[in-house]
Order: structure tokens, then C-alpha cells, then sequence
């Protein structure tokens, strides 16, 4: 996912740190995807909107 609009400094770290959601930062696939976070959903419907409702509040929206 392309976070660049999100205005987050290290969007994997952010998220881990202040969202509590854990991502694979997008540089360990391609070095220009330092803005990028990788996302497996493989998990419950509950435990996915959770994480989104924490991504939602690491960012302010």
C-alpha cells in the first residue's frame, strides 16, 4: 500500500509503533518503496477492521 500522501516519516514503524499494526516495509521488496507497507490479510474480518480502525487513528482520520 502507497502511503506517500500520508505525510508519515517511516509508515511501518508509525504503524507499528503508534497504530500497533504490523507491516513488512515496502523497501525489503524495492528500494524505492520506502513509503510503502506491505499488507497480508490473512486473518479474521474482526481483526482486519480492527487493524484499519487503528491505521485510521495512527494517521488522524
Amino acid at each position: 500500500m502507497d502511503c506517500t500522501d500520508l505525510g508519515l516519516e517511516n509508515p511501518t514503524a508509525e504503524f507499528r509503533e503508534r497504530g500497533r499494526v504490523a507491516f513488512s516495509p515496502g523497501s525489503a521488496f524495492a528500494a524505492d518503496h520506502r513509503q510503502w507497507v506491505r499488507i497480508n490479510l490473512a486473518t479474521s474480518p474482526a481483526i482486519l477492521a480492527d487493524a484499519v480502525a487503528r491505521m485510521a487513528a495512527t494517521v488522524g482520520e
